[in-house]
């Protein structure tokens, strides 16, 4: 679906199933490339000790085809945030099951102690480093 519209970005998740995931965008570039399969076939010599064997090795090169459309992750991965608690000995617990709202539940699940757990209230906009300029203000007369 991405490769069909140009103007959409790739998005990659480090944990899908993680509502709490913020992905990792890429930008879609034209190129001119080979995409190339590469064999390397390595064979030891019988009846040298192993650390004398030297492997002899021969590769083998295959065109597969051209590659027109590329995928480039150039931004920073923004924080990955986890619902997880240490309980004593520490011992990590996850916090999905207490938190994820899955099936309708009925009043108890709202109504029994669970860790403290804040989520971010939002995720950074930019995905790319920007220098801020930090400089006095000026002042008008």
């Amino acid at each position: 679906m991405i490769y069909t519209d140009p103007t959409k970005r790739l998005e990659l998740y480090f944990r899908p199933k993680d509502p709490y995931c913020h992905p990792v965008c890429a930008n879609r570039f034209s190129t001119s490339s080979l995409l190339l399969r590469i064999r390397k076939r390595t064979r030891r010599r019988r009846g040298e000790q192993a650390a004398e064997a030297c492997p002899e090795a021969s590769f083998n090169m295959e065109i597969l085809g051209i590659v027109s459309t590329i995928y480039k992750f150039q931004g920073m991965s923004d924080f990955q945030y986890l619902a997880v608690h240490t309980e004593e000995g520490d011992k990590h617990v996850s916090m999905y099951d207490k938190l994820l709202l899955l099936k309708p539940e009925k009043q108890a699940f709202f109504q029994r102690d669970v860790p403290l757990y804040i989520p971010p209230p939002i995720f950074s906009r930019l995905d790319t480093p920007v220098d801020y300029y930090y400089r006095p203000e000026t002042q008008h007369r």
